[in-house]
């Protein structure tokens, strides 16, 4: 019976390093499965804030090209808003310059006569 007792406590003694074995090979499973996990979530977050910078780079960049553009289209209308005031101010100065013409013409004309009415009221 004592024999039998050794040989009992002898092969709980391995079962008790076989559990020791498994509960460390377990053990050492989930910290490699959690170190797996965080270096995922790190890489996902890297990626995260990579791409919120490149987004944030191309919206900048999207502005200053639109703001470019815009600024472009504004002096664009500008040089032509100027160019319409500069032909219609040449517009209105051959008006005037034809006015003027016609008036001068109409006074020579005017002169001419009054001055001829006078030489017959002369002779």
């Amino acid at each position: 019976e004592r024999e039998t007792w050794k040989v009992d406590l002898e092969k709980e003694k391995l079962r008790q390093v076989e559990l020791e074995s498994v509960k460390r090979k377990e053990i050492s499973d989930l910290e490699d499965r959690l170190q797996k996990e965080l270096e995922t979530r790190s890489q996902i977050e890297e990626n995260s804030r990579k791409g919120l910078e490149d987004l944030e780079k191309r919206l900048r960049e999207e502005s200053e090209r639109e703001k470019a553009e815009l600024t472009v289209r504004y002096a664009e209308d500008m040089r032509q808003e100027k160019s319409a005031v500069e032909e219609r101010l040449k517009a209105e100065t051959d008006l005037r310059s034809q006015f003027e013409a016609e008036k001068a013409d109409i006074q020579a004309r005017f002169d001419e006569q009054l001055a001829e009415a006078r030489r017959e009221t002369e002779q």
